[in-house]
């Protein structure tokens, strides 16, 4: 569904090469995959479950490809809120923890690694793309107003509409990771359900 052709998992990977990460047993050897073809990009998608493993093989597909290989990176949030009480590690932590492994590594930063997600302004530009050209196909009455960005982190949420700027406003929510501090959000609202009544009553009836 993400239109991508000849996609190999780590889990795929290891389980043809269980020696790569022995730490971790691989439950049966896959030997009808073939691995000799040089990698073409690695995406990373969401923080992984084993992240001792990942990361192993993340450098070594990148030092495989003499080191140029592009890495897209997908999710920036350092933290996110869970049920545990305290904020839990996300795709950021991963990534900063390739960066640091990388450079301790090689004694350089990797130079190939293009990142994605929030609060990287290429992707609110391509939701704002997105919304307008829906927002026109279903003859919603006039050009959006405004875009407003609901989340919890203002590292992320909060940045990434600011950095986007134009049209995008964004909401606090008091209801996850953020807990009180310094801020920068147009809106500090309880929940998503009082973020709404806010844009509500900012806009009335007119397209949002």
């Amino acid at each position: 569904n993400y239109g991508l052709n000849h996609t190999v998992t780590t889990e795929q990977y290891h389980s043809v090469k269980p020696m790569c990460y022995p730490d971790l047993p691989v439950d049966e050897q896959t030997k009808d995959m073939d691995l000799s073809t040089s990698f073409g990009a690695v995406c990373v998608m969401n923080d992984p479950l084993y992240w001792g493993r990942d990361l192993q093989i993340l450098c070594d597909v990148i030092a495989y490809s003499d080191h140029n290989i592009p890495v897209y990176n997908a999710c920036a949030d350092l933290h996110y809120s869970a049920e545990y009480p305290n904020p839990r590690f996300g795709n950021g932590a991963f990534r900063e923890a390739f960066e640091s492994l990388y450079k301790a590594s090689y004694g350089i930063e990797y130079e190939h690694q293009y990142k994605y997600g929030k609060p990287n302004q290429i992707s609110y530009e391509f939701v704002e793309k997105i919304m307008t050209e829906n927002n026109r196909k279903i003859g919603h009455g006039g050009p959006i107003e405004a875009i407003y960005m609901i989340g919890d982190n203002p590292d992320t949420d909060v940045l990434g509409a600011k950095r986007a700027g134009g049209k995008w406003k964004s909401i606090l929510t008091l209801s996850g990771l953020y807990q009180g501090g310094k801020h920068e959000a147009d809106y500090l609202v309880e929940d998503v359900v009082e973020a709404l009544e806010v844009i509500k009553s900012n806009h009335h009836s007119s397209s949002y």
